[in-house]
This record gives structure tokens, sequence and C-alpha cells, in this order.
């Protein structure tokens, strides 16, 4: 059914764009609009332009076109991209007709509020001029998505109120759960999500989209219907944060450090929860996911099952949009948090760089701390191995440890002298046989133990630390150790 709803959604957009082309030919006009009242939005950062989104369509703009924004302060963007959703990179601006906006919307994706850089005032005003027809269609089209409000289109209550227990890495079994939001029904998903988390006994929620004042706003209206989440938050239970999606930004993460400081003196189990549970959110459990030492993979998954509740992109079905989500969303907010061009965001270890992040972002050690217990299960030596990825390695490593303890028991029990680094098929011939085979055994089990030790390197250093070289050089010491020790064994029994 979403999927029909896309195709067909997509198809009238060229149809739609085919028409606005031959009204511009018919009557050799370029479309615009100008002296265009003007409004701060200011959960996002950006400027309202002061005319619906239909009414803009009707001037003859079309989704793909690119566009030029003069503000009456002189303040100019030229060739922005006009898209009905945020199409561009991170930090790139645009002209965005997002599903839901009052207004049409000039912004800069995940960056810096265009109000406050443009230095724009309310008595202000913009103008609008198409630059191009269908310069960025191919983008358009690539990116267009949609999700309907309707219950039945969806396989499930889960599904539709994008809700779930976060089960990755050493989190602990029902401690964390995201979803859409629990009050704002302005998606008609709410009281799904109501029910969702009573029954999962969730005991805290981090509203990362609202204030206090907003909450209030959503109580009143005639739709609201979240008894549960109104028995928390009259009990101090819900931590309304009203994240913006610059999540570069000081005000960003200072409220990010607040709000995840809060829940880690608080029980669980937690709620983390936006408008949609898709960006914010997206963002904020990557964040605790890495700290709790999930993999690469396992934080897409989760990321990426938002898109396929409520779009059905998945890497099956839609491999094109699933790769471009992937790279444009979720890529560019690990990048963030890694904080290292360098490195190969598929194989850091992503627990390592949670844990600095939050400390470079304020977060105090003793809070970081107290977060990581309350939301992961006890570290354990393997489990940090598997996690590094140095678990096969450790396994090896070990599996040699005893091929060498075997040599050492086997020596031991040998009717015949061992022959070792003589390069001779019998051993020497020496006045004590069992005294002799005893001191090598004993060499040898000596050997697998040293040698065991420098394999424990591995449950503790990360992957290509250049401590590495430690357990290596180690290694040809010990040999060196054992050739030297078997030598003066074989000359002191030898006949």
């Amino acid at each position: 059914m979403k999927k029909t709803v896309n195709k067909i959604m997509t198809i009238c957009s060229v149809l739609f764009l085919l028409a606005g082309i031959s009204a511009c030919r018919t009557e050799a006009k370029i479309p615009e609009v100008k002296d265009l009242p003007l409004q701060h939005e200011t959960e996002f950062g950006g400027v309202y332009l002061e005319m619906t989104i239909d009414d803009f369509n009707g001037q003859g703009f079309v989704y793909g076109d690119s566009v030029d924004v003069t503000f009456s302060n002189g303040y100019v963007l030229e060739d922005l991209p006009y898209y009905n959703g945020y199409y561009v990179d991170v930090g790139s601006p645009l002209l965005v007709a997002y599903p839901g906006y009052p207004y049409i919307k000039v912004g800069i994706n995940n960056g810096e509020d265009l109000w406050k850089i443009a230095d724009l005032k309310e008595d202000g005003s913009a103008s609008v001029v198409l630059r191009e027809h269908g310069t960025y269609l191919e983008m358009q089209l690539a990116r267009d998505i949609h999700y309907t409000d309707i219950r039945e289109d969806y396989p499930s209550d889960e599904a539709f109120a994008n809700f779930r227990n976060v089960e990755v890495g050493d989190l602990k079994p029902g401690i964390f759960y995201r979803s859409a939001s629990p009050c704002d029904n302005q998606h008609k998903r709410a009281p799904y999500v109501d029910r969702l988390i009573e029954g999962a006994g969730v005991q805290f929620i981090l509203n990362l989209a609202d204030t206090d004042e907003k909450i209030q706003g959503y109580l009143a209206k005639e739709d609201f219907a979240s008894p549960y989440f109104l028995s928390l938050y009259e009990s101090g239970q819900v931590l309304p944060i009203a994240l913006n999606m610059n999540y570069g930004s000081e005000e960003f993460q200072q409220k990010l450090v607040n709000g995840l400081t809060a829940m880690a003196e608080q029980e669980g189990p937690y709620l983390i929860h936006c408008t949609e549970g898709k960006d914010r959110t997206g963002f904020v459990c990557m964040l605790l996911e890495a700290l709790s030492g999930a993999s690469y993979q396992e934080i897409v998954d989760d990321y990426m099952l938002t898109y396929d509740n409520y779009y059905e992109i998945n890497i099956e079905k839609d491999p094109a949009k699933y790769d471009i989500i992937l790279e444009k969303n979720l890529n560019d907010m690990i990048r963030v948090v890694v904080n290292d061009e360098k490195k190969d965001i598929t194989k850091t270890d992503l627990k390592a760089s949670a844990e600095a992040f939050l400390l470079r972002i304020g977060m105090a050690e003793e809070s970081l701390a107290m977060l990581e217990g309350r939301l992961c299960k006890p570290a354990t030596l393997f489990g940090s191995a598997k996690r590094r990825g140095m678990l096969p390695a450790f396994l090896i490593w070990e599996a040699l440890t005893l091929l060498f303890l075997g040599i050492g028991l086997y020596v031991r029990r040998m009717q015949k002298p061992a022959a070792f680094f003589t390069f001779e098929k019998e051993g020497p011939k020496v006045s004590d046989v069992t005294a002799y085979n005893r001191s090598v055994s004993r060499l040898w089990i000596l050997f697998a133990l040293l040698f065991a030790a420098l394999g424990g390197s591995f449950l503790f250093l990360p992957q290509n630390s250049p401590l590495f070289l430690l357990p290596y050089l180690g290694t040809v010491f010990l040999c060196l150790f054992l050739v030297i020790s078997y030598t003066h064994i074989a000359g002191k029994y030898r006949k």
C-alpha cells in the first residue's frame, strides 16, 4: 500500500513538473513571488516565508527546481534546491516544503540557524525567483519518500508507532526503547505509543522534541489520549529538552549532555523519542548504541528499521534509497561522533568514540559511568574483545598456546629423549632420559604460559594499536629464550 502511494506521488511529481514547464513556455513567464513576510522557525532553526506550500507551487515552482532567494536586508542565497524534504548534505541550504509545514521554509540542513546567520528581523521580507526548472529533479525523485498516518497501512501497532526495544551491543534486555511521540498526536500515533510504553513498563522519558509549554498545548487538545504519558509527566518522569537537528552545535550538545545526565540519575526502562522517532532520536540512539558496544552493522540495522517502518525502504526492496539514506544521514552522524575523517567508521572502536564524544561535549566522567551502568550489562574481557573485533585473534593465539602446552605434556611422557632444535631424527644421547624430558617439558610449559600472557593483550588493546608490536616482539624474545634454554638443558644431560 505505502509502496503504491510512493509510486503515485513520484508520477504526480513528474507530471506536475511537465505541466509547470509547459505553462512557463506558454506564458513565457518566470515564476516569482515577492515581499513574503518572514517568520523565525525556532525548533530546527530557519526562516518560514509566509506562503503555503500549495500556493507557492501554484505559482509555477516545482520540486527539483533551482531558485534564488533574496531577503529585504540584502542577504542573498543563489541556486537553492527546492525539495519536499531535506535532501541536501549536512550544512547545505535549501528551500523546503516539508509535509505538515505551514509555509515554505529556507534553512540549512542540520546546520546553523539561518535566521541568525542572515541577521533577519520580524519586519523583513523575502522574494523567490526561479533560476532553472528541474536542476535538482534527479535527487528529488531519488529521495522523495512519504508515509501515511493511517494505522491500517502498517503491519502492526509497533511499526505504526515506530516503537521497539533497542537490543544491540551490551544493552540490558528491556532497558531502552525508542518511538514516535507519545504526546504530540499530529501523526495520529501518540495513543499507540502510549499503550506500548505502558506495556513495556517505561519509567522515564527523554523527550527530544518539545518544551514544557508545547507539552501543555498537547494536553489541552481534544485528541489527547495518552494517560500513561500523562501519569509519568505529572510525576516528573518526563524530561523535554527540545533539541534542534544541528548536532554539531554547542546548543544541541549542551542540551544532550543535560538530558543524558538527568536520565542516568533515573531508573529505567527508558524511552527516547522526538516527533517521528527518526532524526533526533536516530542520532541519540546511535550514540547510546555505540556507547553500549554495538557494532557498526547493529547500529545501521536499528537506524534503517525506522525507514522500513515508515516507508518500506530496506536493502532488499529499495537498495538505492537505502544506500542514499545510510550515507547522507546515519554515516554523517557517526562521523561527528568519531571526529576523525581518516578513520573508517565501519571498523573503528565506536564505544571509545562515543565515550570520547560525550566527555568532549561536557559530560562528567562520573555521569558517563553512571549512564553506562544503567544501560549496559557488566563488562567482560571477552565481550570487550568481541566488540573491538579482537576475539578471533585472541582465540587463534590461545590455540597456539594449547599446542605448545600439549607439546610440553607429551614430552613429559616420552620414553625416548625429546628431539627439539637438534634437526636430528632422534633426540640427543643423554645420561638420564626421564630427568631430561621433564626439563624439556617444563621449558615448553613455561613457554606456553608466557606466550598466553602475551596473547592477553588482545583482550585490552584496540584494533590497529601500535602497542600490538609488544606481543610480537615478546614472542621473538621468547623463542630466543626457548632455544638458549633448550641448549643449556641438552648440554647438561648429554653423555
